[in-house]
């Protein structure tokens, strides 16, 4: 478990693939909210009486129900949980390359300012995925591409403080000892989950 601010953020084992053997570990998800992640730039605001049997095609989802939490799966993407400091809000992103080019942290972020959220009190996390060490994109000439300098300056763009945005720095493609599933590095079926709650107090 991963404590930012105030929210309590778990990546998943390879072992607790898929997620019915998640939440056979930890029952207290057998409620949490997911998305049919589509690599687009949808955001879902989720509501009080979601049903978690239901799974919104979107990239992103939005809560600012305290008591509720929120599940991305990922196997290169970047996870990212944003919180509202000084609110119950929170969210949570799937952030590939096709989303990240299609700005949907930025987005995600523009909602949650326009829907009463402070620039100087959101904090976002990027979770474990492909570094710019490992995710080649031209073979040729090797062109590399950062997910993660890439989605950091779409915060910044809306005006979130620096010191308000943390990466992991873990690459799932090379991170040893192996903990991440990794699309490149061949799990072509396979993903991780992200768990993203609020602390409760």
């Amino acid at each position: 478990m991963l404590e930012f601010y105030d929210l309590m953020i778990y990546h998943s084992t390879l072992e607790e693939w898929p997620f019915e053997k998640l939440v056979e570990k930890h029952p207290q998800w057998q409620k949490a909210l997911r998305m049919q992640q589509v690599h687009g730039d949808a955001v879902h605001q989720t509501g009080l009486f979601s049903d978690p049997s239901l799974t919104p095609e979107c990239d992103a989802m939005l809560t600012s129900q305290k008591t509720q939490t929120l599940i991305i799966k990922t196997a290169d993407c970047v996870p990212i949980a944003i919180t509202d400091f000084q609110q119950n809000s929170f969210g949570a992103v799937h952030a590939g390359r096709a989303g990240t080019e299609k700005k949907i942290l930025k987005k995600t972020l523009q909602q949650m300012i326009e829907n009463g959220s402070k620039p100087s009190n959101l904090y976002v996390y990027l979770g474990p995925s492909i570094g710019p060490c490992c995710y080649e994109i031209n073979r040729n000439t090797h062109e590399k591409y950062d997910l993660w300098k890439k989605n950091q300056q779409q915060a910044l763009e809306m005006n979130i403080p620096l010191e308000n945005i943390k990466i992991s720095g873990i690459c799932t493609t090379h991170h040893t000892p192996k903990q991440y599933y990794s699309y490149r590095a061949g799990d072509l079926e396979k993903r991780f989950f992200t768990v993203i709650s609020k602390i409760q107090s």
